[in-house]
């Protein structure tokens, strides 16, 4: 999700509530995002655990360190991966602590952003499978990319 999805999100759950229009209106039924938070939370977590199971252990125990070398392409991917989901897992958190109340719109944005989210473990063993081949690395960069929240 870009930063100017989230500022426009964030400016319009703000303007509600201090409107006092969140849950007026039966189309319009606000929570508390405690429940939310946490279920984005669980979410984050389960995804960033599912990355190293993209990286195999090597086939060849007779010459495992080259064999550990030659994941190198996985472990590059899982770091930057990582790194990538915790920095959206901080903004997140950073959003939240501006939104107080989640109505339908905050619900279906948050879903979208977490269905994306859940793809990266995917998107990560597709770039990991090109650098290791040598083959469409360019297209799994633009994969990777087109998929980042």
């Amino acid at each position: 999700m870009s930063s100017s999805v989230i500022r426009r999100l964030r400016g319009l759950a703000m303007a509600r509530a201090a409107e006092g229009q969140l849950g007026t209106d039966a189309r319009s039924v606000s929570r508390d995002t405690m429940r939310l938070v946490a279920f984005s939370d669980g979410v984050f977590a389960i995804t960033i655990t599912l990355l190293v199971l993209e990286i195999r252990p090597p086939t060849d125990d007779k010459n495992l360190p080259h064999g550990l070398v030659a994941l190198w392409p996985s472990y590059l991917a899982y770091a930057v991966t990582f790194l990538f989901i915790g920095q959206v897992w901080a903004n997140h958190h950073v959003m939240f602590d501006h939104i107080r109340a989640a109505d339908r719109i905050v619900l279906l944005l948050n879903t979208v952003l977490l269905m994306v989210v859940a793809f990266l473990p995917f998107a990560t063993s597709v770039i990991a499978g090109a650098l290791r081949s040598g083959h469409g690395e360019r297209t799994a960069v633009g994969f990777m990319a087109s998929r980042s929240p």
